[in-house]
């Protein structure tokens, strides 16, 4: 069936990838151990995977584009976003989709630049264009390009246009490369000649891993701040200081932390503007994405702590220095985000968040026995006991240090069974002779289950889950790879708290936007300022941004992929028809030279029955011979 499908199709990649991700849903919400969808699922995900690698064998950079071009058939998606949106781990760990990762997070920086030189240029971006490599864009003929397309589909250069017709169709063309090539820069393919200064030094800043080490650098000096100010300078509104400002309890550096957090609230803004996805980011925040619900957290927390602490009252105080003081939790743990960068560390928050899955699925059996050996200890032990907070402390807490080892009611359990009363100061009165005596017993009975049963049953979990995501490792880390690279890619250059700036430089980018539509629709009124539509810097800044990575192919380049990705995916089935056939082939020599080896020994057998016949049968003659005589 699948490879009928691809037969049928004009883009077999992203075609097979959607079809994959509607079987595997429709075998995660129909599916039973008779159905087959779940196979049919991986076999489209594989004809995908192979037709990607049969395209990076043959050419590199096409089949880095092939994953990247607008598929109009799809309503405009790349195979990119079908197969990172369904979390496909087999075709985002092959090797093109990760050489277009490794371009894209160095832009215009070549991969195996001198490490030493990169890091002088971090530490002084402004040299960075005379130290660092870029690439040299490579020679590639037309004639090869369209030497697979049919005649019919080449560009027509024989008709006949009047002077103002082609001039006016010359402008438009000039303005629509200009547009496509501004819109491919994240696709770095060399360039012709050399980059202007501020052109390069634009380009460096706003790289990906440049903008990953900045941001890393910068969110560890807003971690130090926070540190600082939660531990030594947090006053209250009223209480002004040598370092208080606007002769409120609000320091200076509690102000530059005020705005950093303000930054990083209109980044998100900024993040959940520019999503093509809105609902599908609403959702990230909720369920699916640990870190995102990090992020979300501190800042909520964070806002609320803020608004406490603005009200002239001690316990609005100390209620937004606790929060504060759990807030701070939040963001170190979104600093931990930053190390799925390294391949060791990045497939080991994948295990934790499985774990705490597995963790919240235990819990409710646990809470089962602990709440069970709480309410029947205490019942045991007292009798009509005052309804408030330490009831459910004395109800709740022992069983639940028990899972880690401490006892700490059994001394006065044990005194009380033997009819001493214990002075410890765990229970507010002695506990009742037999009732304790019975609980001893639970004791013992709740810790054989909880310690031996229960604990070494969730080890044995972990076990298990650890062995499953490590067989996985390698794939999981490349997903989280493309993850970083997206983000960073799409993250303003400068970091917080230095956002403003760019929110005025976007702002200048829809201005520039504004006044390119107005000079297309009015041409005529505006005929001296039109040479401005076709000025590259002009329409980078009219621009917007490629949030998407969707990288725009001209009329030439697009018919040769399709006739390249179609003629690889009609190659590759009949690759795997001959293997399929050649398979069965072999399978019926096999099995012939198996049926040859059963009829020979058959043959041994009945000889060797007749053999062993005709002996008996001779040996029954000469008794019969024998008694006759």
């Amino acid at each position: 069936m699948s490879i009928l499908f691809l037969n049928r199709v004009n883009n077999p990649i992203c075609s097979a990838l959607i079809a994959g991700k509607i079987t595997k849903n429709y075998d995660i919400e129909y599916g039973d151990d008779t159905d087959d969808s779940e196979f049919r699922a991986r076999d489209y995900i594989n004809l995908a995977c192979d037709i990607v690698k049969k395209y990076h064998e043959n050419d590199e950079i096409k089949s880095q584009l092939a994953l990247i071009r607008r598929i109009k058939d799809f309503e405009g998606v790349t195979c990119l976003k079908v197969s990172t949106l369904s979390e496909n781990f087999d075709f985002v760990s092959t090797q093109a989709f990760q050489d277009l990762l490794i371009r894209v997070w160095y832009n215009k920086i070549l991969p195996d630049a001198n490490k030493f030189l990169l890091f002088l240029c971090l530490l002084c971006p402004f040299i960075a264009k005379f130290v660092i490599d870029y690439r040299i864009k490579p020679i590639e003929l037309d004639e090869e390009k369209s030497s697979d397309l049919k005649p019919d589909e080449k560009f027509e250069k024989n008709k006949n246009y009047d002077s103002e017709s082609l001039k006016k169709m010359t402008d438009e063309t000039e303005i629509r490369k200009i547009d496509r090539n501004n819109a491919n820069e994240f696709f770095d393919r060399g360039v012709d000649g050399d980059y202007n200064y501020l052109e390069f030094l634009y380009h460096f800043l706003n790289t990906p891993f440049v903008k990953f080490i900045y941001h890393q650098v910068w969110y560890l000096f807003f971690l130090i701040l926070f540190s600082y100010v939660i531990l030594c300078d947090f006053n209250k509104i009223n209480q002004a200081n040598e370092n208080s400002s606007m002769g409120l309890g609000i320091s200076i550096p509690e102000i530059i932390l005020i705005i950093w957090v303000f930054a990083f609230i209109l980044e998100e803004i900024y993040k959940f503007l520019i999503n093509d996805m809105k609902k599908y980011f609403i959702k990230k925040i909720f369920v699916g994405d640990l870190w995102q619900g990090f992020n979300t957290g501190a800042i909520l927390l964070y806002i609320i702590a803020f608004i406490l602490r603005l009200i002239d009252n001690e316990q609005c105080f100390k209620a937004a220095r606790i929060i504060l003081a759990l807030d701070i939790i939040l963001w170190f743990f979104k600093a931990l985000k930053a190390y799925t960068f390294l391949r060791q560390l990045g497939p080991k928050f994948y295990m934790i968040r499985e774990m705490l899955l597995q963790l919240a699925y235990f819990m409710l059996i646990i809470l089962v026995f602990m709440f069970a050996f709480g309410v029947s200890s205490t019942a045991l032990m007292f009798q009509n006991l005052e309804l408030n907070i330490g009831l459910v402390k004395n109800v709740f807490l022992p069983g639940y240090f028990m899972i880690g080892g401490e006892y700490y009611t059994l001394d006065e359990i044990m005194s009380a069974s033997s009819g001493e009363c214990s002075e410890a100061e765990v229970y507010e009165k002695c506990p009742d002779e037999i009732g304790a005596a019975i609980t001893l017993a639970l004791y013992v009975i709740y810790l054989l289950f909880l310690n031996i049963l229960l604990v070494n049953l969730l080890i044995a979990i972990f076990d298990n889950t650890y062995d499953k995501v490590e067989q996985e490792a390698n794939e999981i880390w490349k997903f989280q790879r493309f993850e970083l690279v997206s983000e960073y890619y799409n993250k303003p250059f400068l970091p917080a708290p230095f956002l403003l700036f760019n929110i005025f430089f976007s702002m200048a980018k829809f201005f520039f936007k504004m006044v390119a539509k107005i000079l297309s629709k009015n041409k005529k009124e505006f005929g001296g300022l039109k040479f401005l539509l076709k000025n590259r810097l002009f329409r980078f800044l009219a621009k917007k941004w490629n949030y998407s990575m969707i990288y725009e192919l001209d009329d030439l380049e697009e018919k040769y992929i399709n006739v390249l990705e179609k003629n690889l995916t009609n190659e590759l089935l009949r690759l795997r028809e001959k293997n399929k056939k050649e398979k069965f082939e072999a399978r019926i020599d096999e099995n012939y030279e198996k049926l040859d080896i059963l009829t020979s020994k058959f043959e041994e057998f009945v000889d060797r029955g007749n053999i062993m016949l005709n002996q008996s049968v001779q040996s029954i003659d000469n008794k019969m011979e024998k008694l006759l005589k």
